[in-house]
């Protein structure tokens, strides 16, 4: 990516990466008038989301709730897909895409419809995690096809709000949780109460609901 505030997957991870050509430049000062402090910063803060992005390390940044919230997701998909190693990629996926978009959003690098578009995800996601409440508790009638354009809608959406700042490695891990998340079968457990699933996803729902009380989600 071009852009300057771009967190793309393929960016010179080191700091120092810019000072590395013409070993013998001392300082790099041939190379000042192109330095962007917040160029650095963004780099250095994306190299540190790709080492934290993990589920022990996140409970570092997240409240007590959400990082519950992540660990019901991350059972889920293990018991769902019989894969630990599926299960820990699609938590790294979700949570990097989580931090680099607020990386993105406190160094005011989104643009003006690019924010429009951020306000939109959440009010669209806050829909969702809603009815995923309701539905679990059966206070709404279940609507699996409901939830799956849900789920497409805020695919499509956040694509759109980071699309000029991501790679396409993490726009393809964007497309790729959202495939899992709108599966027919990985809906219909979700929703057995003879699934193995479903004390995570009771779990899951309290937590989410907790986030939602308090305007978090």
């Amino acid at each position: 990516m071009s852009d300057q505030g771009s967190l793309s997957d393929s960016e010179p991870g080191a700091v120092g990466g810019a000072g590395s050509s013409g070993g013998s430049g001392g300082d790099g000062e041939a190379n000042s008038s192109k330095f962007s402090a917040q160029s650095v910063s963004l780099r250095a803060q994306k190299k540190l989301i790709g080492k934290l992005a993990n589920q022990k390390a996140v409970k570092i940044f997240i409240d007590a709730t959400s990082a519950r919230a992540f660990d019901s997701i991350y059972r889920i998909v293990k018991l769902h897909t019989g894969s630990r190693s599926r299960a820990q990629k699609t938590m790294k996926h979700i949570v990097k895409l989580n931090m680099k978009v607020a990386v993105l959003y406190t160094h005011d690098i989104l643009s003006e419809s690019e924010k429009a578009l951020a306000d939109q995800f959440r009010d669209r996601f806050n829909d969702l995690a809603t009815d995923l409440v309701l539905m679990q508790r059966g206070r709404r009638q279940l609507d699996k096809e409901k939830l799956a354009k849900q789920f497409r809608d805020c695919e499509a959406i956040a694509l759109r709000m980071v699309r000029r700042h991501l790679s396409e490695k993490s726009l393809t891990s964007i497309r790729t949780c959202s495939d899992l998340f709108t599966e027919p079968r990985f809906l219909q457990a979700l929703f057995d109460p003879s699934s193995p699933l479903a004390p995570h996803m009771t779990s899951l729902c309290q937590d989410v609901q907790e986030l939602l009380d308090r305007g978090v989600v």
